[in-house]
């Protein structure tokens, strides 16, 4: 007898898609990967702690396969072609196109919108709102030209709004238009579990949560970015960007090619462990990023690698087993109309 736990399909979408996966990992498998996915985190981890973390970057120049064709894809996006997929031009100017999940506001909800609006211009640090007299190209009038309600239908975000705006870009030319999202933002898991009061103090707003995160773990953030509060529900604010891509895990059916994968994400997830601290940023409280994390990790590691290894397994090991659970459980009860709303 074959016991589906002992099994993990890569690329299935519902609890009985193990009976035709693309490809099933037996555990051992899932041990391999999960290891190779750790070492490469602590090797790069001790990279950053001889040498500038903004070195950091993945690249066509120093990726291969699956990641190498995600990079390829992206670059090759047009802004156009994007704003095309969600608005279209009606009396000589460009909108929003509206379906069953898009829909308008009415007048109370756009005020409140045009509120929020003109408060998380104020959280956008001034270097990026106005890059200077020297800038031209970068100039942002920031003149909503539209804004629609977008309601998900997806089953992990069912019934969650949130709201697209349509901006004029640096000139009139339909094609600088730029599409920001306002979103409420996500409380911290940790937070649920862990109470902290100092922490809590920062992080009364969870849209500036977001934002510093962002500021930490990436060399380069968005101009757009910022936070807002629309009435009570604090938002994140962003722009919709083309050139974004997800990693899609059911076109990667060869194990070979999975450990080539986490390679390139055990890195890239020492780069986001691994914080900056913005120089060139202000009217932001950056002063609760912490300095040198990668020495901090380096040292609560204190050289016993394959401890740490081990530990990484072993929680890998029993976070696997416990989402395969909550899924049969989530699955069973949606079947059985047990979820509101849904």
């Amino acid at each position: 007898m074959i016991d589906v736990n002992n099994f993990v399909a890569i690329g299935g979408d519902s609890s009985t898609d193990w009976l035709t996966p693309p490809l099933v990992i037996i555990n051992k498998e899932i041990e391999h990967i999960l290891i190779v996915c750790v070492e490469e985190y602590l090797k790069q981890v001790y990279e950053f702690c001889k040498k500038a973390k903004d070195r950091f970057a993945l690249t066509l120049r120093n990726t291969s396969g699956k990641i190498k064709k995600l990079l390829n894809e992206t670059r090759i996006k047009s802004h156009v072609a994007h704003l095309d997929s969600m608005t279209c031009i009606e009396n000589y100017d460009r909108r929003f196109i509206r379906s069953k999940y898009i829909q308008d506001v009415d007048a109370n909800l756009r005020d409140d919108l045009m509120r929020a609006f003109k408060k998380y211009l104020e959280t956008i640090p001034e270097n990026k709102r106005n890059p200077g007299k020297n800038s031209t190209n970068d100039q942002v009038t920031y003149k909503i030209k539209d804004i629609v309600a977008r309601s998900s239908p997806g089953i992990g975000s069912a019934g969650k709004i949130s709201y697209s705006f349509l901006i004029e870009g640096r000139s009139e030319t339909l094609e600088n238009d730029v599409i920001l999202y306002m979103k409420p933002a996500q409380k911290s898991a940790v937070s649920y579990v862990v109470r902290n009061p100092a922490v809590e103090e920062y992080f009364k707003h969870d849209g500036l949560r977001t934002v510093l995160c962002s500021y930490a773990m990436q060399a380069s953030t968005p101009k757009w970015l910022g936070y807002t509060t629309l009435g009570t529900i604090p938002c994140l604010v962003d722009a919709v960007t083309a050139h974004s891509e997800d990693l899609d895990w059911s076109d990667i059916n060869d194990f070979k090619d999975i450990v080539e994968v986490v390679q390139y994400l055990g890195r890239a997830m020492a780069d986001s462990d691994c914080l900056n601290t913005p120089q060139d940023v202000t009217g932001l409280p950056f002063s609760i990023i912490p300095r040198d994390t990668e020495h901090t990790i380096r040292d609560a590691v204190r050289g016993q690698d394959d401890a740490f290894i081990q530990d990484m397994l072993e929680f890998g090991m029993m976070y696997g087993e416990q989402v395969r659970r909550d899924h049969r459980t989530f699955f069973e009860a949606f079947r059985n109309n047990q979820i509101p709303n849904l």
